[in-house]
């Protein structure tokens, strides 16, 4: 998307096109502006996100009736909101797709899944610090 006529920010600080888009990113399509506006340079791949959004929400399904059936409340409440996480990280990449220049999409994708790993890592430590005595754990 390097079209001279979108409202881009260029080398140095220059600028080029509408200032009232450059003060309002919120404003700007991808018919009007230039991806250098967004929060990337890149407009997130949809297949790619879709598939990994489908994936976590199966593997968040499948854990959620193995932690009911064994009965492991602490493992699997870590687990399904790490990958309920995962999947609502992922959704907002697909709404990135779609609007790359609005800022909430953007907090949507970056804190979901940068907090989702922690939790998932919570629950396998939770697991593995278990001796067989804390199985309801």
């Amino acid at each position: 998307m390097s079209n001279s006529n979108l409202t881009h920010w260029g080398p140095n600080g220059t600028w080029h096109g509408n200032l009232t888009l450059l003060l309002d990113h919120s404003l700007c399509t991808l018919e009007t502006c230039d991806l250098t506006l967004s929060s990337f340079l890149y407009l997130p791949s949809l297949p790619g996100n879709t598939i990994y959004a489908a994936l976590f929400g199966i593997y968040l399904i499948t854990q959620l009736f193995l932690g009911i059936k064994h009965k492991t409340w602490g493992y699997m409440f870590a687990m399904v909101l790490g990958l309920a996480l995962e999947v609502v990280g992922y959704v907002g990449r697909i709404m990135l797709h779609y609007s790359p220049f609005d800022y909430n999409n953007f907090l949507i994708y970056l804190v979901t899944l940068t907090i989702a790993p922690a939790l998932l890592s919570a629950s396998v430590s939770i697991e593995l610090s278990c001796t067989s005595g804390c199985q309801n754990l």
